[in-house]
């Protein structure tokens, strides 16, 4: 008989406000550049009831969580999953994954995604044998403001939409990308959800105008966090690499103009844009890459 004691079994309940005394410690010790989840946040997300929250504890200890969280119909985003430093284990992460797909398989339909970091060298593995795939990969980047004319950008609105998805629809740079990114989430470009973006007063849909007719798409998300530093581009759309160029030129008068110091913008590897990165003053922000991954729900 083993004198090794077993270890304790991972168990999972909903998140309460209750638990933010324990989450504070635990989130103290998980990222040395600080952690943008705060009480605030945490209330707004115990409270929402169209999202999951689940605790993974281990003798009635917490010990990570994450947050599941519905970004439409058919369209759920793995926004975060956090497992205490102190504690951390293969075994926890992965149980905790498992819980999460569960879960999602049980209650919802459609497509389970998230983000995760090139360099982080557990979630890819745990996330392959969960059954999700690597579809697509983006490369953080930003480039210095200019004064450089920007008029041929076109405020789009709601009236736009036919005009814009029919452009989109008929795009190879859309059908390689479907996503406009914001803070780390993807959004799937659907026809509704450009009708919301045209709509809503906090978000810029501009149209890239070259002989009368709309030839690009620029989706600008502004970030209150980084105001007076990075205008961010959710995404952008031309038909060829020359468009592609004068579009990002414009952007740089467009955020000199706005008074910001760069135009930060993921950009889609492996969609054709190298020659893009190699022939403009683009920059890297950060030597990883955001990976998304993508597992479909069978409800």
């Amino acid at each position: 008989m083993s004198d090794n004691p077993t270890p304790p079994t991972p168990t999972f309940r909903p998140g309460t406000l209750d638990d933010w005394p324990a989450i504070t410690t635990m989130l103290a010790n998980t990222w040395d550049d600080g952690e943008y989840i705060d009480e605030t946040l945490w209330r707004a997300w115990t409270a929402d009831v169209s999202s999951q929250l689940t605790m993974v504890t281990l003798d009635d200890q917490v010990v990570g969580f994450a947050r599941l969280s519905r970004l439409g119909p058919a369209e759920w985003w793995l926004e975060v999953m956090r497992i205490d430093p102190q504690q951390y284990s293969h075994e926890i992460g992965r149980a905790l994954l498992a819980q999460v797909v569960e879960i999602s398989q049980r209650d919802a339909i459609g497509l389970l995604r998230f983000f995760t970091n090139s360099t982080n060298e557990i979630m890819p593995q745990l996330a392959k044998e969960a059954g999700f795939l690597h579809t697509m990969s983006y490369s953080p980047m930003q480039i210095a403001t200019q004064a450089i004319d920007y008029r041929n950008f076109k405020l789009l609105q709601p009236s736009n939409l036919e005009l814009l998805y029919t452009h989109l629809r008929r795009s190879p740079m859309y059908r390689a990308n479907h996503f406009a990114e914001h803070r780390n989430i993807a959004y799937y470009l659907t026809q509704e959800r450009l009708g919301e973006y045209l709509s809503d007063p906090d978000i810029q849909v501009l149209g890239w105008r070259q002989f009368d007719q709309l030839h690009g798409i620029v989706i600008l998300m502004p970030d209150t966090a980084q105001e007076g530093s990075n205008m961010d581009v959710a995404y952008l759309e031309a038909p060829d690499d020359t468009s592609l160029r004068a579009m990002l030129d414009a952007l740089r008068g467009l955020a000199a103009k706005r008074n910001y110091q760069q135009v930060a913008w993921k950009v889609p590897l492996g969609v054709g844009l190298d020659r893009l990165i190699l022939t403009t003053e683009l920059e890297k922000r950060a030597e990883d890459e955001l990976w998304l991954y993508e597992l479909p729900l069978r409800h």
